[in-house]
């Protein structure tokens, strides 16, 4: 993570001194809610705001080390330049038949405004 983050000034990686969260602090160009609900709907990516987790300002992210480490690989860069204000491809919202045609997805029943991947909660295959 830190590896990534050297690449990127503007953001740093919190010291921790154990645990399965990795903090992040990024420039205030926006709410977290709203930095995080965009890499959510845009890039597909989870990552939970600092105020869940009581931090007394804004501009902190909380990223969960229990994934797949290529899945982590790939993700955060793409985090990095979002979170940096950087800009990123062409937004197509994920409820869209565009992007379901695109990325193989089909509504989420539960929230229709994001999309989910075919057989993500299904068992059936």
């Amino acid at each position: 993570m830190r590896t990534f983050a050297a690449n990127v000034p503007s953001i740093d990686v919190l010291r921790v001194e154990g645990g399965w969260s990795a903090v992040v602090q990024v420039p205030q160009l926006r709410g977290e809610e709203a930095l995080v609900l965009e890499l959510l709907e845009r890039d597909n990516i989870l990552v939970h705001p600092g105020y869940f987790f009581d931090f007394a300002r804004e501009a902190y992210l909380v990223l969960s080390l229990l994934i797949d480490p290529a899945e982590f690989d790939l993700a955060i860069p793409k985090l990095l330049k979002r979170a940096a204000g950087a800009p990123t491809r062409a937004f197509v919202p994920a409820h869209s038949a565009r992007y379901r045609a695109r990325k193989g997805t089909e509504p989420c029943p539960h929230f229709p405004n994001f999309a989910r991947a075919r057989n993500f909660f299904d068992d059936e295959v």
